[in-house]
Order: C-alpha cells, then structure tokens, then sequence
C-alpha cells in the first residue's frame, strides 16, 4: 500500500465515521499488510489513548487477517485461542479491520474512539487500492 493510498483510506475511515453519526473524536491509524503503521489520523479531540489503541487494532487486524470484533468471541477466557490476548502488541477490541485488493490483504485499519464501534468501512472503489 503506497502513503497516499494509506491516507485516502485514513480520511475515508473519518469520512464514514462522521457521516454514520459515530463520534467523530477518533484516531485511525492504517497499516500495512505487515501491520507497520503507515498513516495516523488523531481528531484534536480524541482521548490520548487513541492513537495507540488504533494503532494496535490495525497491527492486529493485519496479523491475524481478520476483523477484531471477531477475535473478541475467539479469544473469550477458556476458549483454545484466549492465549492471543496475552501476546505483546495485540489489542482484541472491536475497530480494526483487515484492507483486501482482488482478494490479498494489502493493510489494515484500526479505528480508536468510535462510539458506537465500527464493525466496516466503506473499501475503496475496486482496483484503487494496490495489489502490494
């Protein structure tokens, strides 16, 4: 994923926060498909927590190519994967979300702040997003 493209999807994460009426004092943080920080996005309001939290949620989103409001229910105490919560760097809260092009993860993006969470984000127009 190129920086321009980690920042057209960082302001459109903003975009669609606001216009789905979430509370608009968030930070997106955009990743790439390792789960390096590419872009981070902090609205003047949001709590300090918010950078890294988002930043964590795109690193997870990214290592673990899935949504982290799915690995809430699998990594639940008792359960074969609740040893997941314990590694360092991976934050198990709803808000960060894998990026696919043409059905290869390219990055990810982690949301902070968003109430209530979002669960998706409009995905760029197909073939926008770069296949590495």
């Amino acid at each position: 994923m190129t920086p321009d493209s980690a920042l057209k999807a960082a302001q459109a994460a903003l975009k669609t926060c606001r216009d789905a009426g979430f509370n608009v004092a968030v930070a997106v943080a955009v990743a790439d498909r390792s789960g390096v920080t590419q872009v981070m996005l902090r609205h003047r309001f949001a709590g300090a927590h918010t950078p890294q939290a988002a930043m964590g949620k795109a690193w997870t989103a990214a290592s673990f190519r899935s949504n982290t409001t799915d690995l809430i229910a699998l990594t639940q105490s008792g359960t074969p994967s609740a040893g997941i919560r314990q590694l360092p760097g991976v934050v198990v809260l709803g808000g960060g979300m894998p990026i696919e092009s043409k059905g290869s993860l390219v990055g990810s993006i982690g949301i902070s702040g968003a109430r209530p969470v979002p669960t998706t984000i409009a995905a760029p127009r197909p073939g926008s997003m770069p296949s590495a």
